[in-house]
Order: C-alpha cells, then sequence, then structure tokens
C-alpha cells in the first residue's frame, strides 16, 4: 500500500475513497461527503455549459475558455465516479499484491521494487508541488485580482453580482470545487502511475527469478533434472498469467477516462499553446496560459511514458526467456521453452477506449499534432 498512499490521501480528500476506519456516524457523514462534493461538480459542470446558451454570458465570459472548464471538470467528474464504481476491484489489486507470486522472495527482487518505488515518489513529488502551486496561484489570483460584478468562472447565467460579500462567497465556492477537481485529477493521474509502475516492476521481478533459477541450476552442473525444469516453467506460467490478469484488471477500470483524458489534453495543449502565442510574453496571462499548457504535458506523459515502460519489460521479457543456456536442456523442456518464447514475444499493447494506445509514438504525435495545429491555424489568421 505505500504505492497507493498520496493517491488515497487525494482520493479521501476530495470525497471519493472512503476510509477503512471510520465507524458507523462518521462513514455516514463521509457518504454525505461524498454526495456533496459529486453533486455539487455535476451542477458546477452544467452551468459552465449552461452559459454557451445565453448570448449576454457568452459576452460575460470567454466561450473557448468556458468550454476549456467545462471539460476538465467533466473529466474529473468521470474520474471520480470511476474510482467511486472500481472501488472494489481497486481494493481487490491491492490485495492480490499482498499475495504470491507477487511478494518479492529474495533482496534482489526488493531492490527491483525499490527502484520502481523511488521513481514513483520522485514523479509524484514534482506533479504534486507543481500542480498544487499552480492551483494556488490561480487562486489567489481569483481572490485578490477579481471585483465585482464580474466573476471569474462562469455561473451559467448573466447575471451581476454587486453586493461583495455575496460575490465572494461565490468566488470562494467555485474555488472549492476546483481544488476537489485538483485533487481528484492529481490522486487519478497518481494512482495509474503506480499502477503501471508495479506491473512493470513485476514482469521484471519475473525476468529475474527466471533467468536466477535456471543459473543457480547452472552452477549446480544438472542440468537434466527434468522436474526442476518444470516447477520452472510452471512457476513462470502462473506469475505471467497473474500479471496479464492484472494487465486486464488495469484496463477494464482505467480504459475510458484514459482515452477521453488523451482526447481532452490533446485538444487543451493546442488551445494552450495557440493563445499563448498570441499573447505578450511578459503578461500574467501569458504565464497562467503557460501554466495550463505545461499541466496537460506533464499529465499526457505520465499516462504515455509509464504505460511505455510496461510494454518494453514485456518485450525485455521474451529475451530473457531465450537470453539461458537452453541448448543444455533436454528436448522436452526445449520445446516447452520455444511456446514460451511465441507466447511472450507477442507485442504487449495497452489500448484505452479500443483506440489509443499510449506509448512514447503517441506522445510525439501529440507534439506533433500541437505544432501543425498551431502552424496552420496562424496561417490562416494571417
Amino acid at each position: 500500500m505505500a504505492f497507493f498512499s498520496t493517491s488515497l490521501m487525494f482520493f479521501k480528500l476530495s470525497g471519493v475513497w472512503i476510509p477503512q476506519t471510520l465507524n458507523n456516524w462518521q462513514l455516514k457523514l463521509y457518504k454525505f461527503y461524498t454526495v456533496a462534493m459529486m453533486t455539487m461538480q455535476l451542477i458546477f459542470m452544467i452551468l459552465q455549459f449552461l452559459t454557451l446558451a445565453f448570448k449576454e454570458s457568452r459576452k460575460i465570459w470567454n466561450p473557448t475558455k468556458v468550454v476549456m472548464m467545462g471539460m476538465s471538470i467533466a473529466i474529473n467528474f468521470i474520474k471520480g465516479s470511476n474510482i467511486l464504481l472500481c472501488r472494489n476491484n481497486i481494493m481487490k489489486i491491492f490485495k492480490d499484491l499482498k499475495n504470491d507470486p507477487f511478494l518479492p522472495q529474495n533482496e534482489n527482487e526488493e531492490n527491483i521494487i525499490k527502484k520502481y518505488k523511488t521513481n514513483t515518489k520522485q514523479i509524484t513529488l514534482i506533479c504534486t508541488i507543481y500542480t498544487v502551486s499552480s492551483t494556488m496561484l490561480f487562486s489567489l489570483r481569483l481572490l485578490i485580482f477579481t471585483k465585482p460584478p464580474k466573476l471569474s468562472l462562469s455561473i451559467g447565467f448573466p447575471y451581476d453580482i454587486d453586493n461583495f460579500i455575496l460575490f465572494k462567497l461565490i468566488t470562494i465556492f467555485q474555488l472549492l470545487l476546483v481544488w476537489i477537481n485538483t485533487l481528484i485529477a492529481l490522486g487519478y493521474d497518481i494512482l495509474f502511475l503506480d499502477m503501471m509502475m508495479i506491473t512493470s516492476s513485476q514482469i521484471k521481478i519475473l525476468s529475474y527469478r527466471y533467468k536466477n533459477k535456471i543459473l543457480s541450476q547452472t552452477i549446480d552442473n544438472n542440468y537434466t533434472n527434468n522436474n526442476f525444469m518444470k516447477n520452472v516453467i510452471v512457476s513462470f506460467v502462473e506469475h505471467h498469467l497473474e500479471i496479464l490478469k492484472l494487465t486486464d484488471n488495469l484496463k477494464n477500470i482505467f480504459s475510458i477516462p484514459i482515452f477521453i483524458q488523451y482526447l481532452n489534453s490533446t485538444m487543451k495543449i493546442c488551445l494552450a499553446a495557440y493563445y499563448a502565442s498570441n499573447m505578450n510574453y511578459l503578461s500574467i496571462r501569458f504565464m497562467s496560459m503557460i501554466f495550463i499548457f505545461i499541466n496537460y504535458i506533464v499529465q499526457i506523459s505520465i499516462i504515455c511514458l509509464s504505460c511505455d515502460e510496461v510494454k518494453i519489460q514485456f518485450e525485455k521479457l521474451s529475451y530473457a526467456i531465450y537470453d539461458v543456456d537452453w541448448t543444455s536442456f533436454d528436448i522436452k523442456t526445449r520445446r516447452s521453452m520455444i511456446i514460451l518464447m511465441i507466447k511472450t514475444s507477442k507485442p504487449f499493447i495497452f489500448k484505452f477506449g479500443g483506440f489509443f494506445e499510449p506509448s512514447r509514438e503517441s506522445l510525439t504525435n501529440v507534439c506533433i499534432t500541437n505544432y501543425n495545429y498551431n502552424k496552420v491555424s496562424k496561417s490562416i489568421v494571417n
């Protein structure tokens, strides 16, 4: 559970993960908090899109920015709902990871897990500091510079709020929802990263166990021990099947939200870059847009690079089967190893939403799409 502590903390604060230590009345209170937070997010999202229905509202609030805000809230609402609906499945994964064959069997395997944990903690720390700092700057800008009667964030209807106290209360309420959305988005991205890194570490451990067991047999100069090799192959197959089962569960949980996030991030990276290119480079608006741009780059990078790491480890697993002195084994063992090579040589592909395959290549394609979009947009404007 050390892997998931940060994401679960963010989920608990945002109301989408019920703590297991609550008593009866605390549980009821937390469920009320969950319903209240999700309902307010839903209303906030509807109000953003409702802005487009009123001509006067479109004059007050920029329609493009309103749609961007509405899409962000909608995606985080989907993520929060996904966590609430899939909580039992996620808990089952937590439970399975505490049992064989996922438990480390020696110090070297512990070091493999520790290495991935360290990398995950570093990425989590950087993302958390950046996201929280960005949200704090955004909040301070709204509290300090926003003056009645125009609210910075849309309320859907074209109403002017002249009462200073009411104006500030609505602003604080909107900022509360912004923070809830930030915590859900951050927690979801970190949870996904944790899951991918755990999967990668388990594939690497499987490769290590296979090679280490055969190496120990080689040192003993006992190549003909059929029972030993049979146990090695059976153990490999069982562990491999458990890892494949884990990846299937992860795809079932994350498929739709990650696919929608990919589409949203791609669109917003293009829009943010376009708006930033037309702003004064020394203005506060330009800096705000750059923060938004980097935020979506980070989100899509976490998805693509973590899935790419899983893909790379599966490829290395296929090589590991071949990378032993298999010529010394008997015919039956060699045939079994050939079957393992065939099974593991098939490229592993994470596909979310049935279309999106996150990888380094897809991340590169996003950058190329962004460049081409801005190039075409500027040529049309000019």
